[in-house]
């Protein structure tokens, strides 16, 4: 039996909300790696190996993360 077999299943999948919960989020965490990122140009590099924009929770923080990001490059 296929899923698009399955009673219900495409009824189930198109109204169901892309998330039931909140996503984890820790906005201490997100502060802390924006002041790192203020304070070291070295943090700036080493960040943006590992974080993107679309990281933060906080669309706040990801427009300073974009912001600094962009003036480190200038």
């Amino acid at each position: 039996m296929s899923l698009a077999e399955v009673p219900n299943f495409d009824e189930r999948r198109s109204s169901a909300p892309e998330f039931d919960r909140t996503p984890p989020q820790d906005l201490v965490a997100e502060q802390s790696v924006l002041g790192g990122m203020l304070l070291s140009k070295d943090a700036i590099g080493e960040v943006v190996e590992v974080i993107r924009h679309r990281d933060f929770y906080r669309p706040a923080h990801e427009l300073i993360f974009e912001v600094i990001v962009d003036l480190y490059g200038r």
